[in-house]
């Protein structure tokens, strides 16, 4: 029987080795022989591609969403620069940590939409020249001390006391000098030289181009001497024990002239 089965030729035995693959595995194929054609359409899945394979090249133009991208995983550098316009960005989530410090220009911003909250300190080079009115101001916020250390306005001013008193070496003691204005940031300071002379000086100041003395009389009569007196004021210059400082004269007028008085006044410097 077995000598009945054996191949009599070598076509008889190919034939056999064809047999008995088709019935073990259906459809034989050799290597690289599959193609698209022989695929089912959407038929492979994830675990039919190795890892790492698929490339760029293998993805068509504009085939990927917003669904095939990781959250998340995306940065700067996988954005073009200057491809995202305002409109890709969501309204309200960006802040200043994500700006730039000094790229945003007035441009930038909105007619009128600032508001006094968004805006920390203003100095005078930020507003334009003759744009604000009283009713822009808050009164109980001014000061009129400093309004005074302006070019062209008062820059000193001191009641000089008077008195026989007075130290002859220079006092910034308030029995001597009082309503105190310097707007160089110093002391003021008074020392008497003689009957009706006083030389006063303001700390940091330069010459003042007007200085004006009055006297004063705050706390005496109408009928008091204090009322009638000439005051001469000069500047001492920068030289001497009594440089940068005013020499001021209190005289009395009386009906012989005049005679030297210690008396109070009022310096004011421009």
């Amino acid at each position: 029987m077995l000598s009945k089965l054996r191949p009599r030729s070598v076509y008889d035995l190919m034939a056999a080795i064809a047999c008995v693959g088709v019935l073990a595995g259906g459809t034989a194929y050799a290597a690289d022989t599959i193609g698209s054609a022989d695929v089912i359409d959407e038929s492979l899945l994830s675990q039919d591609i190795k890892n790492g394979q698929i490339t760029r090249a293998d993805v068509g133009n504009n085939a990927a969403a917003t669904a095939e991208v990781l959250d998340g995983s995306l940065t700067g550098i996988d954005v073009q620069d200057g491809s995202l316009p305002g409109i890709e960005v969501q309204d309200n989530t960006l802040t200043s940590g994500d700006i730039f410090n000094g790229t945003l220009t007035g441009v930038d911003v909105l007619d009128n939409g600032l508001t006094g909250s968004d805006v920390t300190a203003i100095a005078g080079s930020d507003v334009s020249d003759n744009t604000l009115t009283g009713s822009d101001i808050a009164e109980s916020s001014l000061s009129v001390p400093s309004m005074r250390c302006q070019n062209g306005l008062v820059w000193g001013g001191a009641r000089i006391r008077g008195d026989s008193d007075m130290p002859s070496t220079y006092s910034s003691s308030l029995a001597d000098v009082d309503r105190i204005t310097n707007c160089a940031g110093g002391n003021v300071q008074v020392r008497r030289g003689g009957t009706g002379v006083y030389f006063v000086r303001f700390q940091f100041m330069p010459p003042a181009r007007v200085a004006v003395a009055v006297s004063n009389a705050d706390l005496v009569s109408t009928n008091s001497t204090a009322v009638d007196n000439i005051i001469a004021i000069s500047w001492i210059g920068t030289t001497g024990t009594d440089q940068n400082s005013y020499r001021i004269e209190v005289s009395d007028v009386t009906g012989d002239g005049v005679d030297p008085q210690d008396d109070w006044v009022n310096l004011v410097l421009v």
